[in-house]
């Protein structure tokens, strides 16, 4: 992955990463890899649901 594409892979996946607040007391125990690992994931289902996705050779899909 080239430095620019990282940049803005890590900018998108930065605020998904972050601890959850403490609820009910109970702090985020996940890993920092861990929450990265899960923002990937958020990210990758909130980016192929996106109708603005290219389907096949770089065209956007038509509804």
């Amino acid at each position: 992955m080239d430095l620019e594409t990282y940049a803005r892979l890590k900018s998108d996946l930065d605020p998904l990463a972050k601890p959850h607040k403490a609820v009910d007391g109970v702090r985020d125990t996940s890993s920092q890899d861990e929450r990265y690992g899960d923002a990937f994931a958020d990210y990758v289902r909130l980016k192929t649901a996106s109708p603005d996705l290219p389907g096949q050779a770089g065209s956007r899909r038509r509804s």
